[in-house]
């Protein structure tokens, strides 16, 4: 054992009252120094093993032995042994804390010291310097080690949220229960939803402690949910985005649990209508207003009414009669009539001649333009160029 050391444990002894114990890295006792030089077997219920599996990644670690009574044991890395000091409390116990400690860790009882936090860093920094010719100062370890119970305490936190929500849930949420609600509001089935609402009072997970607040997100959660089952239930997504928006203004004006409560309970209803609003203009809405998309995107391509029914995957006959339902009038007669209104903007603005506007709107032959254009517009093409002011669409 280097001298070095066995004298520099033996001065932070008589200066601090720590202990210190040393294995080698097969986990033996090699040295122990609390007062008296001996070999000792520290630490035999102790899982010293978890420690070790920490020094693998650091070269100091801070195990909490009692969190309650804020008792440590340190361990230091180095090249060729594990050094541990403690267990050690950073304030006077009381003599409640002593005999707690000592019916938990019987094996440790006899080396338990009270030594000051700073104390405790300056015999680490001078050890790491002479076993690793490191400096680590005070502050630094300071800082590392209120890092590390600040992650600790963060990830604690977190575990027990989630066992709270866990525990909420479990009560009364299932994913199949939120998929049901929301399926609910998809279908437009008002009924089953003042039914289902009538019967069940919603419990939510609580991520913060005030309970106003919390049933605040929790039903802002719900909104936005209740707005993408609308969409998926075909209602315009500027109706339903409208409808959120009004409900979220709805929700900051309210003062108590009961009324954003009534307001979620509102705000279902008011969804599952507003598709059972759409699904009553009939499935052809749907599919018409689709077809119009098409229309309007492919003015200068070949359209027809096959061609549109194969990009709906719908057949001819549902989309014409889709069409007429929703419009009145055909697929043809409203793509001829789009192509005729664009075909007079280009006769206006550019110098293209009749023959390179028909060809240019993809019409089978000059004078099959010329003739759905006299029938839309009432002249002739090189007739609308001359008096286009006079010819009303």
């Amino acid at each position: 054992m280097n001298s070095t050391i066995l004298n520099t444990l033996a001065n932070i002894y008589a200066l601090t009252g720590l202990n210190s114990f040393i294995y080698d890295h097969n986990l033996n006792p090699v040295y122990g120094y609390h007062g008296t030089n001996i070999t000792v077997a520290a630490y035999s219920n102790f899982p010293v093993e978890s420690i070790v599996s920490h020094l693998s990644s650091e070269d100091i670690y801070r195990e909490t032995l009692d969190s309650a009574s804020q008792i440590y044991l340190y361990a230091i890395k180095s090249a060729k042994n594990i050094i541990l000091f403690g267990p050690v409390a950073h304030h006077v116990l009381s003599s409640w804390d002593i005999h707690n400690y000592k019916i938990n860790h019987r094996d440790t009882v006899n080396f338990l010291v009270n030594c000051s936090e700073s104390s405790t860093y300056a015999a680490l920094s001078l050890l790491i310097f002479i076993v690793d010719n490191k400096i680590v100062s005070i502050t630094d370890l300071s800082k590392m080690f209120s890092k590390r119970e600040s992650v600790i305490s963060t990830e604690s936190d977190f575990v027990d949220q989630q066992l709270t929500q866990i525990d909420t849930f479990q009560l009364n949420h299932t994913s199949q229960s939120e998929n049901y609600f929301l399926d609910l509001v998809k279908k437009g089935d008002v009924t089953g939803m003042q039914a289902l609402l009538s019967s069940t009072t919603f419990l939510y997970p609580t991520p913060v402690k005030n309970q106003v607040k919390n049933q605040e997100y929790m039903v802002v959660s719900l909104i936005s949910l209740l707005c993408r089952a609308a969409i998926s239930g075909h209602v315009p997504a500027s109706i339903a985005f409208a409808q959120s928006d009004a409900y979220l203004k709805i929700i900051s004006e309210c003062n108590t649990e009961d009324e954003m409560t009534a307001a979620a309970h509102d705000a279902s209803i008011t969804f599952t209508k507003l598709v059972l609003q759409y699904q009553s203009i009939g499935a052809y809405s749907f599919t018409g207003t689709q077809c119009k998309k098409l229309i309007h995107s492919g003015l200068l391509n070949h359209i027809t009414l096959a061609s549109l029914a194969s990009d709906l995957s719908v057949s001819r006959e549902y989309l014409a009669t889709c069409f007429k339902s929703d419009y009145g009038i055909t697929v043809t007669h409203y793509i001829n009539k789009k192509k005729s209104e664009l075909a007079c903007k280009i006769l206006t603005s550019s110098d293209y001649s009749v023959n390179e506007v028909a060809s240019y709107l993809c019409f089978n032959s000059t004078s099959y333009f010329i003739k759905i254009f006299k029938k839309y517009v009432g002249v002739t093409p090189c007739e609308y160029r001359k008096h286009p002011s006079d010819i009303r669409l």
